[in-house]
């Protein structure tokens, strides 16, 4: 049996997953987030400006398809949404990891001397 994709549009979760991915990118690509320097606290504040457009093609919006024949213009941009916030890291590096279900770092004595490990502790649930 021979196959053929669909096309359909995008969903919530995928859209999601493309956004976070697209963003990691931009972050691996910063030296100062890198793996070789540290910093006890940090804060940061983003924007995340979202488009939807109709493109040339096949569009799904909640169940009911459509069909445009016409290249977009600028004009015929839709709605958008924007995304922000500010966010200050925990005075302390391990409440830090902690809260965000990250490993601790631990030293433990072990038979050939002590040995450095990552050690992941359960966020208290209230």
């Amino acid at each position: 049996m021979s196959e053929r994709t669909l096309n359909e549009a995008l969903g919530g979760d995928e859209k999601r997953e493309i956004i976070l991915q697209e963003i990691e990118k931009r972050l691996k690509g910063d030296c100062t987030l890198a793996n070789d320097t540290a910093h006890g606290r940090f804060a940061f504040q983003f924007e995340l400006k979202i488009q939807y457009t109709q493109p040339k093609g096949e569009t799904l919006v909640w169940g009911v398809g459509g069909s445009s024949q016409e290249p977009i213009t600028p004009a015929e941009i839709g709605e958008s949404t924007v995304i922000a916030g500010d966010y200050q890291s925990a005075s302390s590096p391990d409440v830090e990891r902690q809260s965000h279900d990250l490993p601790i770092p631990v030293l433990v004595q072990t038979p050939n001397g002590p040995r450095r490990e990552k050690v992941r502790i359960e966020k208290v649930r209230r």
